[in-house]
């Protein structure tokens, strides 16, 4: 872990919403808010306890693109994001906060070393019950190199970087789609 000698940093592992923390300079959260329900008050928490700054990192699309091909030319149900970082721009945007966004271009290769650990593995967010790995291996095919070692998937995608200096009162407390919890998880596309 980063900074394991220094005095000066404390690591919280517990949930957000659970924790009992006090104030610090910078609050950061990274790749954990696809799993918060009530987002609006996780938000609120964080502008309240930092002093100088809030950080928040997260991963973002677009998905996979031979997911796209499932949907889009097969017509599976596929398992989207459920929660992409605009929604929490606005969110923070509804509450009276102008954060800052960066956004920083990643790229992954995903290894395998046989063709069934690639279905096997690239078929996890296709929710249907029952569909046909020929459509997989299709949707796969321009995306896939092989050679000696196995097959190789590249795949790009984004990371969100928002960031704010925490504001003293948040001006609007009755945010139309983010109070609706439930509507807010839904969200898909």
């Amino acid at each position: 872990m980063c900074f394991e000698e220094a005095q000066n940093v404390d690591y919280i592992h517990a949930k957000w919403e659970d924790a009992a923390v006090e104030a610090h300079d910078i609050v950061i959260g990274v790749n954990c808010f696809y799993r918060i329900y009530y987002m609006l008050n996780t938000l609120k928490k964080m502008n309240a306890l930092a002093k100088k700054r809030v950080i928040i990192g997260m991963t973002t699309g677009p998905i996979q693109p031979h997911y796209e091909v499932l949907d889009k030319h097969f017509g599976y149900d596929i398992k989207y994001p459920r929660r992409d970082y605009i929604q929490i721009v606005n969110m923070l945007y509804q509450l009276g906060v102008f954060a800052d966004c960066e956004m920083l271009k990643l790229e992954r290769t995903y290894h395998y070393e046989t063709k069934e650990q690639l279905i096997t593995a690239q078929s996890k967010k296709i929710l249907n019950e029952q569909f046909n790995r020929q459509h997989v291996e299709q949707a796969l095919e321009p995306f896939i190199r092989v050679d000696e070692k196995g097959y190789h998937y590249t795949h790009s995608f984004y990371a969100a970087i928002i960031s704010w200096k925490p504001i003293e009162e948040v001006t609007y407390d009755n945010v139309e789609f983010a109070g609706d919890a439930e509507a807010f998880t839904n969200l898909q596309r």
